[in-house]
């Protein structure tokens, strides 16, 4: 029974939405099915690497698939090269290594009291997966509480981990996807409407405290924030742990955030707008006062290159809000294809969106994070799709254009054929779509990232002291 629940889970994901066109690109649906009899095993990786195979050689990966499973057999992946040792060091091409950043951590409790990191991304990131994990490695050594950004509404909601959240019904949403956004976009690339009526617009969000991280066991405060409020709009929070709080919103169209502070802490909270008019709700944000938050702004399907489109006095109202020390760019997923190779003009694309995230943050220090490797099934066979490694370049390429900071995860997982060994792996690091990290493996990731930002600031002398 339960292995046929499994089954039925998988089928239907493998109908969601995730085909699509963004410029050239044609975006396939992955079946979670692939490769389903995938049961070999490899080495786990050593304690600093994450990967589970090697680095790849001179051979490409193109031209060297990897046999996998077929159908009713037993797959193992054998892949080539040696296995090395160490983590994967972040790249710099304008000679300084996170001053902002950096610096940033450093002042922790000597004059500063939050450091934010504003983390772009894609379906591999989104509810909180390898997120989630990385705040958690900032908090435990930095201090800090919260999981920052909220979404009013999400794809993933039921899934997060790292808090509870559910929604009425009728919001409207509009993100960078849209090809002509009907609202002006938020600082995350998406804007929220309440449904209306003939005597006004309302909606509810409910957000609950469920995690087991001490982080993140109780809101001793929330934001939300909104533009384009009419007179008369107000935001009400309701806390399990005390009277409801009332925020009257002032009118106009400029981004503003209401506050609210719970004491004693609560678990629960559920956030009420009302407005006589039409209103954009931004997203909330769950902070501590002291310590790192990390702010994550993945949406589905999204290339990166669509943040040229979130208008650049969005994202400075956001950043005279949120003070951003990093940004990071984390996407590739669904720009990998097969069938075609469009690094090139991908490359263009993603450098016009720095060139226009870092005019519109010029206090913010950049990181950008390569594609991860992705396996596609050729005849019964698992492979690195061949233009990872071009895309990889490319991404590299945009990153140096900008003077953006650069970590290979094509490279940190193990190069050429890892997802293979990653999806194999006991415990499993990757899903069957041979695309997403697990819980598993995404925590794997998060704890090599925090290593590598670390060792490029100089907190890393405070770090090894903590």
């Amino acid at each position: 029974m339960l292995l046929g629940g499994a089954l039925l889970v998988l089928v239907g994901l493998s109908w969601l939405p995730l085909e699509g066109t963004w410029g050239p690109f044609r975006i396939r649906r992955v079946s979670p099915l692939a490769g389903a009899t995938a049961v070999g095993r490899v080495p786990a990786p050593g304690p600093d690497r994450i990967s589970a195979v090697a680095d790849p050689g001179p051979e490409s990966a193109a031209s060297r698939p990897v046999p996998g499973p077929k159908a009713g057999t037993r797959g193992t992946s054998r892949p080539a090269g040696r296995r090395t040792a160490g983590g994967q060091p972040i790249e710099f091409f304008s000679g300084e290594r996170f001053p902002r950043f950096g610096q940033a951590l450093s002042d922790l409790g000597t004059g500063r009291d939050i450091v934010r990191i504003a983390y772009f991304g894609d379906s591999l990131v989104e509810g909180d997966l390898m997120v989630g994990d990385l705040r958690n490695e900032f908090q435990k050594t930095f201090g800090g509480g919260g999981v920052g950004f909220l979404p009013i509404t999400s794809e993933v909601a039921r899934f997060r981990p790292t808090v509870g959240h559910t929604y009425s019904g009728g919001w409207q949403v509009s993100t960078v996807l849209d090809r002509k956004p009907a609202v002006p976009l938020g600082f995350g690339g998406q804007v929220w409407a309440p449904p209306c009526t003939p005597t006004g617009c309302s909606g509810w969000v409910e957000y609950r405290a469920e995690s087991r991280l001490q982080a993140l066991v109780s809101f001793r405060g929330l934001r939300v924030y909104a533009g384009r409020v009419p007179p008369g709009a107000t935001i009400t929070a309701a806390p399990d742990s005390g009277p409801e709080q009332r925020v009257g919103l002032t009118p106009g169209d400029a981004l503003q955030e209401a506050i609210f502070a719970f004491d004693p802490p609560a678990r629960t909270v559920r956030l009420t707008v009302w407005s006589p008019g039409p209103l954009n709700l931004y997203g909330a944000a769950w902070d501590e006062v002291q310590g790192v938050v990390v702010d994550n702004l993945a949406l589905r399907r999204h290339s990166g290159l669509g943040l040229a489109a979130i208008p650049a006095e969005a994202l400075r109202a956001a950043d005279r809000l949120r003070h951003y020390d990093l940004v990071v760019l984390h996407f590739g997923t669904n720009v990998a294809n097969p069938e075609s190779n469009m690094g090139k003009w991908y490359e263009a694309g993603m450098t016009k969106a720095l060139k226009h995230l870092r005019a519109a943050l010029p206090d913010s220090d950049f990181l950008v994070i390569s594609v991860a490797d992705r396996s596609f099934n050729q005849d019964g066979t698992f492979a690195t799709i061949p233009t990872i490694p071009s895309l990889v370049a490319h991404q590299r390429r945009a990153a140096e254009n900008t003077g953006a900071a650069f970590w290979d995860l094509f490279t940190a997982m193990g190069g050429a054929n890892a997802m293979v060994a990653w999806v194999n792996h006991t415990p499993p690091l990757a899903s069957l779509d041979y695309t997403h990290f697990s819980h598993v493996g995404g925590r794997r990731v998060a704890k090599a990232l925090f290593r590598a930002l670390i060792d490029a600031t100089p907190a890393r002398e405070a770090h090894a002291t903590r």
